[in-house]
Formats: structure tokens, sequence, C-alpha cells
């Protein structure tokens, strides 16, 4: 299935193109050029003053006065504070430790601060209401939609042409089309179909915009930019790693970036220590050693070391696990 989203992502992305199906025919969504985009979101200020002529009041008002009658604490917004940038810290950590099984705690620790952060978020956008910031964002949201969603490939018929004002399960459908195809075309799905087989041909000739999309780059659209930009990126890796890339890493973004960040940063020295003999890994699991052994055969775990020396290691049993 997965499979089938990447090859889906990387053909549109090339044709500048995607069809749906819908309750009233099939809809083409057009992807907009970097120039469309920027025209479009240029227009946030305009209306943010046009919402506060209106009397919404601004985000930062709309917060004063929660916190003013109670219904929010300026504890809360500490909250949100510390929680974004423990999240920030857990994110910097896990791009440098190698070992598998604190990777994983720190993931594991990761993902429930994100959603703690997600859900007090989302209480507090709910008691914002609507403020002129979201009033903007709504508007741009809804400028970008009419200027991609058309009923033909050549894009001249919008949707939003004959969509009157009592067509609610219409515009209903077409929130959550439009919802799709934007979640579709975010950075990680992007990103993710880069390192597919289906981008696979295309990853050499990433220099060659040109080649690969018959168009300068100031022509080419957003999506098609970030697709050239992740190529780059990850082509840049696979020519500068010293070591092997292992297959489940070179097809994840993530795992592929922390790779090549410990490989660059030799991060080993901040969790074990190193010589001729052998490198040895405090804290490390038997799962982690095994792990480690793939790459390193002579990788030492401490603990049997300790336990066949009688429970001790003096300093020269120490210097002679690591060749010294």
């Amino acid at each position: 299935m997965n499979n089938d989203k990447n090859l889906e992502i990387v053909s549109e992305i090339l044709q500048g193109v995607t069809i749906v199906n819908s309750s009233f025919g099939s809809l083409y969504f057009r992807h907009l050029s970097q120039h469309q985009q920027r025209e479009a979101i240029s227009q946030t200020k305009f209306f943010e003053e046009e919402a506060l002529s209106k009397g919404l009041p601004s985000k930062h008002q709309a917060l004063r006065e929660m916190i003013e009658h109670e219904m929010w604490s300026e504890d809360d917004e500490q909250q949100i504070k510390e929680l974004t940038k423990e999240i920030e810290n857990l994110k910097k950590i896990n791009s440098q430790v190698f070992l598998p099984s604190k990777k994983k705690d720190i993931e594991r620790d990761l993902k429930e601060k994100e959603r703690i952060l997600f859900s007090i978020e989302s209480e507090k956008e709910g008691l914002l209401g609507l403020t002129a910031e979201k009033y903007s964002s709504n508007k741009i949201q809804k400028n970008i939609v009419s200027k991609i969603l058309f009923y033909d490939r050549g894009f001249k018929k919008s949707v939003f042409d004959d969509l009157y004002a009592n067509e609610s399960l219409k515009e209903v459908e077409i929130y959550k089309l439009q919802k799709d195809f934007f979640q579709k075309f975010s950075d990680s799905s992007i990103s993710t179909a880069v390192l597919s087989d289906y981008f696979s041909m295309y990853l050499p000739f990433c220099e060659d915009v040109l080649g690969v999309f018959g168009k300068p780059l100031k022509d080419l659209t957003s999506y098609q930019l970030k697709l050239i930009s992740f190529g780059r990126y990850f082509l840049n890796i696979f020519k500068n790693t010293t070591k092997e890339i292992p297959e489940n890493v070179a097809k994840d973004p993530e795992l592929l970036i922390n790779f090549y960040q410990n490989q660059r940063g030799d991060s080993r020295k901040n969790n074990g220590s190193s010589g001729d003999g052998g490198s040895t890994y405090f804290g490390a699991t038997k799962e982690d050693i095994e792990q480690i052994k793939r790459e390193d055969e002579n990788a030492v775990d401490l603990s049997d070391a300790i336990k066949k020396k009688g429970g001790s290691l003096n300093m020269q049993q120490m210097m002679e696990l690591h060749g010294l």
C-alpha cells in the first residue's frame, strides 16, 4: 500500500497534477508553481487587517482575555513552552545517539511529549475561537484551493465557480479531498517517496533539473522543488557516507539522516571507547551489541567481559580489550 502511495507521489509531482474521484466526477488538483504559492501566501497580512477591521481579536488579544477570565493560565502557556523545548532537545539527542535501545527509549518519550503538546494546543485553539490570524489562514487556504481544484485537466473550469451556498455536503467533500491532498504531499511523504524505488532512477540526475523536469529551476512547482531538493540532499549522503548503509535505513529519511549525522559526528566516541582490539559500549543491551557487530565485528560486550574476569577488570585487562 505504501509503495503504491510512493509511486503516486513521484508520478503526480513529475506531471504536476493529481486526479481524484468525487461524488460529482473526476477532479484535477493543479500543483502550484513557487510564484503562485508565494503570491497566495503574501496576502496573509491583508486578510489579518481585514479581520481586525471587522472586529475579530488578534491571537494575542484573545489569549489575554482567556487568561483574564481564567479560562487559561500563564502556567498553561509555560507548559507549552517547556514541552516545545523538551521536544526540540529530544530530537537533537536522538540524532546523536547510536545505541538502538537508547533510540527507542528516546523516541517513545518523544512521541508521548508530542501527544501531550498536541492535546494542550488543541484545547487552546478551541478556546481561542476565530482570531484574525485564523481568519487569514482560512482565507489563504480557500484562496489556494480555488486556484488548484478544477473539473478539467486544462485547469479552465474551477470547482468553486459553480459552488452554491446551499451545497454544504459538496463543500464538506471538497474540504476532505483538499485535506487529503495536502497531507499526501507533506514534506515527510515527499522525502519518503524520494528514497523509494520509484525515484531511484532519477536520484543520480538530481543535479540536472532540466534533464529531470525539462524546465529550469525557477519554473518548477513547489512540490517539484521539494522533490529535487530532498533528492540532492540524500544523493549527497549516499556519495559521502564511509560505511555501508543498511537497506532499511536507506529507505527511511529520518533513519538515513541520523545514520549520516552519527557517522559524521563520530557518535561512537560518546557511547563507548575504541582501539585496535575492539570497542566497548556502556549501557548496551544484547540486541545493541548484535546490531553493532554487524558493522564492527570486534565490538565487545563489557558486561560479559567483566563476568569472564571474575566480576572486575583491572587497568591492564581494560587496555587489552582495546588492543593497547
